[in-house]
């Protein structure tokens, strides 16, 4: 009976979970130790009340002893001492256990009961070594996923800040080669997402065996880099080799002759010895930079970050810190242009446009710090003001109650954050603003795709009743898609097409715009009428309504205000433009 209560204990021994601490540790041996003994009588009650307390004594020894060595933040695995510390607090217990036995069970441990408390120690040994290299083993599985992109297995970007790191510590010349595919989005909506990935991986692999694997990584999206070694010269070739590789494997798909793939590169360097020491990130943020510039350059391309580069991120980085002292005292103004019914020759609504004059750098233009702000995840909290702002001014200067529809310019940063239409339907009930009175204008060059939280964002907006305007129609690539996909109610003709109407092929493409968008039941406004040939030109269209300089730029609220009240400024406006017009009465 008792050999089965040993043998049963010592295999619940070898299968039990793994200790929680170093106390634990010394605990369990001393009271598997005695429970070993108990049954066969050799201590008393006393002897056992007397080993747990110096149990618990030893298990805080050790453990102040382990912490003394190793710090708590700091994993065991790494220090290489707690495998020393468990087995002492084993052997501590253990002793202790012996000597217990020995003084108040008054009789001597058999060779067959020693043998237990060996084998005892022994699995107890066996298990926390197992569960050190189960833990080793987690922590190195952990570190390779925190550094390794999934999709295509190459290290990611906190992988290629290290290597960077790495390098600059070592005096070594670094060069950052970041290489961006060109349209790649057309891909997924065109071919779907699985399609994408097998680019994604064909490209990564083409890239690995060019720039080698332990030098090459995925930073997200589309977006690649790789770590040079050698001359800046050499670095140069390798980045044309990168592109050439890219298009090989573009052309070499099945499926990607639909769209006109290629890659934009940007390098940035720092050579051995320089007396500049950037650190990783200011290098990666100057080899994208530079990939920027290449892509806003014609794509296709490699661009090296230079002087000029350098100063306009100068530039970027000033905008961006005085643009977030702006968004914190609320200082980005409010400018209205007016929106007139090109057959009537009456405005009927205006739309708000964001202007910014800062005391450092005076007037910024909305076309440079708005995409600074998108860029820099300022978009979401500045659109939220001005939308507030814009709400306000359109239910305070009386404009809603004229029945007049004022435009907001929405990005899809926030249509994407999630509670924005309820956001936007509490901003109504607090102002009491008919939401029939505003037109939320989103940019038709930021594509949305049928999966983005943007589409239902959208559409819970307009089954609020608020209107839903694509704005600058005819400069992306999906716009005939995304007539059908969201509830739109206004379609904004891009000046582009606007400049083209005095042109055969314009007017033909804007006529087909136009007559499809009726069919559609969607208005159509051109913005950026400027001259009267292009007022009579949209005139002839049907286009019914539109926005330019000749009627006004965007002003002032005050004075949109003085507007409101002055029923024929748009026929004196147009009659001053000096042309034969039509003017209707």
């Amino acid at each position: 009976m008792a050999l089965r209560v040993r043998l049963r204990l010592l295999i619940e021994i070898m299968g039990a979970k793994p200790v929680l601490s170093d106390v634990s540790t010394v605990t369990t041996s001393l009271l598997l130790v005695l429970a070993v003994s108990v049954p066969l009588g050799w201590i008393t009650p006393l002897s056992v009340l007397v080993s747990a307390v110096l149990a618990v004594a030893v298990g805080l020894l050790v453990t102040i002893l382990t912490w003394t060595v190793r710090p708590p933040a700091q994993p065991p695995v790494r220090t290489g001492t707690t495998p020393v510390l468990t087995g002492t607090s084993i052997g501590l217990g253990a002793l202790s256990a012996t000597i217990l036995l020995a003084t108040f069970g008054g009789d001597r441990l058999h060779a067959f009961d020693g043998g237990i408390v060996l084998l005892t120690l022994a699995s107890l040994w066996w298990r926390e070594s197992l569960r050190l290299r189960t833990y080793a083993d987690l922590v190195q599985k952990l570190s390779a996923l925190a550094t390794t992109d999934p999709l295509t297995g190459l290290g990611n970007r906190r992988a290629l800040a290290a290597a960077i790191e790495h390098d600059l510590l070592g005096g070594h010349s670094v060069t950052v080669i970041t290489v961006d595919l060109d349209h790649f989005k057309d891909v997924n909506t065109l071919l779907g997402h699985h399609a994408g990935d097998d680019l994604l991986a064909a490209v990564a692999d083409a890239l690995r065996r060019e720039g080698g694997a332990l030098r090459t990584f995925r930073l997200g999206g589309d977006e690649f880099a790789v770590l040079a070694i050698g001359t800046f010269a050499k670095a140069v070739e390798l980045g044309h080799r990168l592109l050439a590789r890219v298009n090989d494997v573009a052309r070499s798909l099945p499926g990607t002759g639909q769209v006109d793939l290629s890659a934009s590169a940007g390098i940035a360097h720092r050579p051995a010895g320089s007396p500049e020491l950037p650190d990783a990130v200011l290098l990666l943020n100057r080899s994208g930079e530079a990939m920027r510039a290449a892509k806003s350059s014609g794509r296709d391309r490699m661009v090296t970050f230079d002087d000029g580069l350098a100063r306009r991120q100068h530039r970027l980085d000033a905008v961006e810190r005085r643009l977030r002292a702006a968004v914190a005292d609320d200082g980005v103004a409010l400018h209205v242009q007016p929106v007139v019914d090109l057959q009537r020759l009456e405005m009927v609504g205006g739309e708000m446009l964001a202007r910014w004059f800062d005391d450092e750098l005076g007037f910024v233009p909305p076309d440079e710090f708005i995409p600074v702000a998108e860029d820099r995840g300022l978009i979401v909290e500045l659109g939220l003001q001005l939308t507030r702002r814009a709400m306000s001014l359109w239910q305070d200067s009386g404009a809603a109650a004229r029945g007049l529809s004022g435009g907001i310019n929405i990005s899809v940063a926030q249509l994407r954050r999630p509670g924005f239409a309820a956001q936007v339907a509490d901003l109504l009930d607090e102002l009491e603003l008919e939401p029939g009175r505003i037109v939320l204008e989103v940019t038709e060059s930021l594509q949305i795709e049928d999966d983005d939280p943007a589409v239902g964002a959208l559409w819970q907006l307009s089954d609020l009743g608020l209107s839903v305007a694509m704005d600058d129609f005819g400069t992306g690539f999906a716009s005939l898609g995304l007539l059908t996909r969201l509830p739109l109610r206004v379609l904004k003709l891009d000046r582009s097409l606007t400049s083209q109407l005095g042109d055969a092929r314009g007017s033909a493409v804007a006529r087909a715009v136009t007559e499809m968008a009726h069919a559609l039941g969607i208005d159509v406004v051109a913005e950026g009428i400027e001259t009267a040939e292009q007022l009579a030109a949209a005139q002839a269209l049907g286009v019914g309504f539109g926005q330019g300089w000749l009627f006004e730029k965007a002003v002032p609220p005050e004075r949109f205000t003085e507007l409101m009240r002055e029923p024929d400024w748009v026929r004196r406006q147009v009659a001053r433009a000096a042309s034969p017009l039509d003017v209707r009465n």
